[in-house]
């Protein structure tokens, strides 16, 4: 069977059978398929990647160099959680043009628990067309559902610089994910929200590589990271005592994390 015929059936499972996944829970490390390890695997694109991990805050870079890509954000949450964690990602891939017909076969290829997706930022620049947005992250989710695994929504990381036309359109599919995400009952690592704590406007970025201003620098895949290992413990990180809580969850020292609490959508 390809990808192409089991989408559509996929995403039919996830109508006709109800996966028993936790709506709340204290945290979402939960072993659901009985291997006695809980294990995560991250599907993307190049920001999945890892495309400009390794760069440093405010290192000139016009263009990241084609096959730079760093252990990206999944890394981290292995060595932070202590979790295997795989790195799914696909540099240049589009959402609405092969990112769901990839997808069942990378999470029928894992043993992953959980599932974490972050894709629509080639749409955006690529001019896709973004109507069929919301049809095709709902079609994510129900495919992830429907092979017994959790997803955990990432909202997209904020460009700048060259790139900060994109801005408007990362924002439209963001809004979309955390809409799908509330009415799914799934967690939410809400990505952009943590990115606008600590850059705001189309100005240069620390998170971002500059002045390319795409893809998220050694910093930038650490914020990313810190956001989904709240969202997985159950972390409200955007709280007044969020950042600390984290911090007391896997033993930072104050100050660590990068998100700055309390902060508006």
């Amino acid at each position: 069977m390809t990808y192409h015929s089991r989408l559509p059936l996929l995403a039919l499972l996830a109508v006709t059978m109800l996966i028993a996944l936790p709506a709340q829970a204290d945290n979402f490390l939960q072993d659901l398929n009985g291997d006695g390890q809980v294990s995560f695997v991250s599907f993307g694109d190049s920001i999945t990647l890892g495309d400009g991990d390794g760069i440093r805050p405010k290192q000139h870079v016009s263009r990241v160099p084609d096959g730079h890509s760093g252990t990206g954000y999944s890394a981290r949450l292995e060595a932070w959680l202590g979790i295997p964690a795989m790195n799914g990602g696909r540099g240049g891939e589009y959402l609405t043009a092969g990112g769901l017909y990839r997808l069942p076969g990378l999470v029928l290829s894992s043993n992953a628990d959980i599932v974490g997706f972050m894709e629509g930022t080639n749409d955006v620049f690529g001019h896709a067309n973004l109507g069929n947005a919301e049809r095709d992250y709902q079609r994510a989710i129900n495919i992830i559902l429907a092979l017994g695994r959790q997803p955990l929504m990432l909202t997209l990381p904020q460009t700048c610089c060259n790139r900060s036309r994109g801005r408007p359109g990362l924002s439209y599919l963001s809004n979309i994910v955390r809409t799908l995400a509330a009415a799914n009952q799934v967690p939410l690592a809400d990505v952009e929200r943590a990115w606008g704590s600590v850059c705001s406007g189309a100005g240069e970025c620390d998170l971002l590589c500059i002045p390319e201003g795409l893809h998220p620098n050694t910093a930038g895949y650490d914020l990313i990271a810190q956001t989904a290992a709240a969202a997985l413990l159950g972390i409200d990180v955007f709280a007044p005592d969020g950042a600390a809580k984290l911090e007391q969850a896997l033993g930072w020292a104050p100050g660590t994390v990068l998100i700055r609490s309390n902060q508006t959508e």
